[in-house]
């Protein structure tokens, strides 16, 4: 999951997702946050922890990346140590889409 800033659609796709993995009944998958900057300004997650609604280890659920070819990495490292086996070709084109958003960031 590749989530962008955004608004009350966006916090519920991420939560659903990080809740299903956090609790067992989704496998974990990369979950990355575009724009560092936004997503601490909006939701404190190191405060959650600190409060106890979520467990320190829960912020290892995600990812930061400010670029396309971070995100990327992420993803490609992640399914290097956990691969997925036959299932090549969607990670063929997600790594399509992403090698384009790279070089469209690169052209602006």
């Amino acid at each position: 999951l590749v989530a962008f800033p955004g608004g009350f659609g966006t916090m519920d796709e991420l939560f659903d997702v990080l809740t299903l993995v956090q609790t067992g009944k989704k496998h974990r998958l990369p979950i990355i946050l575009m724009g560092r900057r936004y997503w601490d300004d909006v939701i404190n997650f190191a405060n959650m922890a600190k409060w106890g609604y979520i467990a320190k280890e829960d912020i290892k659920l995600f990812h930061y990346a400010e670029t396309g070819r971070e995100a990327w990495d992420i993803i490609s490292g992640f399914y290097k140590k956990h691969p997925l086996g036959p299932v090549v070709s969607t990670v063929a084109q997600a790594k399509k889409r992403l090698d384009d958003l790279f070089i469209n960031e690169r052209q602006d």
